[in-house]
């Protein structure tokens, strides 16, 4: 939404689709277990958000595919806004105030680290471990040296470094996984 930093416009952490004149949600984003500054707008558990669930409500205004769901959630990026959804399957409707974020860009991403890290742990019969590096400076040696030793039991490693940033120091990788153990 091109509009959306000027205005404050929040964002659920949601994929949705319109279906019969609503949003249906097809995908919830939730926290990083890494990055537990990253919230997620819809792990509330007094609203037990699920695929498949209808939004009804935003603030007390009817929802309608009709309209961007952006235009719901304008000027409420960090503001407690009340959502009520539905299930797909009729029942009992389900309300409760959410913190919409400015950006949930921190939240897919994370899905995408984690889907990779699953699918390279399939395709290995779980020999190999998935560390994605999103740079060579701090951040990125501290997500290197968090995954391999989540992972140390692992034959290998596969190191991602797509949409990487540079730095300074890549050798420091090369360094630990070149060295000698001294514990098994």
């Amino acid at each position: 939404v091109p509009f959306a930093p000027a205005l404050g416009t929040g964002v659920l952490g949601i994929d949705v689709e319109p279906q019969a004149g609503r949003y249906k949600i097809t995908r919830i984003y939730h926290a990083d277990i890494l990055k537990l500054d990253a919230p997620a707008p819809m792990d509330v558990p007094a609203l037990t958000a699920r695929p498949a669930d209808f939004i009804e409500t935003i603030n007390g205004a009817q929802v309608s595919a009709q309209r961007d769901l952006a235009e719901y959630l304008i000027g409420r990026a960090s503001k407690p806004t009340r959502v009520c959804l539905t299930p797909a399957s009729g029942g009992s409707r389900r309300c409760a105030d959410v913190t919409p974020i400015a950006n949930d860009a921190p939240l897919r991403f994370a899905a995408w680290r984690n889907a990779n890290a699953e699918r390279v742990a399939s395709l290995s019969g779980g020999r190999l471990g998935y560390i994605h590096m999103s740079d060579t400076i701090e951040s990125g040696l501290e997500q290197f040296n968090q995954g391999r030793f989540a992972q140390h039991d692992r034959d290998g490693f596969i190191i991602d470094v797509r949409f990487n940033s540079g730095g300074y120091a890549p050798d420091y990788v090369i360094q630990q996984l070149t060295a000698d153990r001294y514990s098994p």
